[in-house]
């Protein structure tokens, strides 16, 4: 059985390299101006984030943060789940102006706020990943015992996307 930690730490680095390629197109609208030609990678990375990020956070939040909070009270869980809400506030705006860009292409207010809030969710999510995989995991990795990684990979299992579950085989 995969543990759970080491599963986690793989879908950081895929969102890792999703969030390069947002930063990528986001960074040539900004210079170019030219959003038309950097709308079909940037609805992508907003379809990614909709989908397998919410799904990983989902997991986490189900999963390894009550466990964690039971078996460490007082750590780091609180700001990783304000950082969620965060995310998905950002994500929402996002969204929102890409909407507003599809109605109506010449929006350069839609536009602004596009290229602010993607670059803010780049921002975040890096940050976000960086805190977990340098102190929300390896605390976990010290505190939890074999038997509740375990439970914790089944619950994920049980959860996991196809994608995901395509890529582990």
């Amino acid at each position: 059985m995969t543990n759970p930690l080491d599963l986690l730490t793989e879908q950081h680095q895929h969102g890792l390299r999703e969030l390069d390629r947002l930063d990528a197109a986001l960074s040539r609208v900004q210079t170019s101006g030219n959003l038309a030609a950097e709308l079909a990678t940037i609805r992508q990375a907003v379809t990614f984030l909709d989908t397998e990020v919410r799904q990983h956070n989902q997991i986490e939040e189900d999963h390894l943060f009550p466990v964690l909070e039971a078996t460490a009270p007082g750590g780091p869980i609180g700001v990783m789940l304000d950082e969620h809400r965060e995310l998905w506030a950002a994500l929402d705006a996002l969204q929102n102006s890409l909407r507003k860009l599809a109605a109506r292409s010449t929006d350069e207010a839609a536009r602004d706020l596009l290229l602010r809030e993607g670059l803010h969710i780049c921002d975040l999510l890096r940050n976000h990943i960086a805190k977990e995989e340098n102190i929300l995991f390896p605390s976990a990795r010290e505190c939890l015992t074999p038997s509740q990684l375990e439970r914790i990979s089944w619950a994920m299992e049980g959860e996991a996307s196809e994608e995901y579950k395509r890529r582990d085989t």
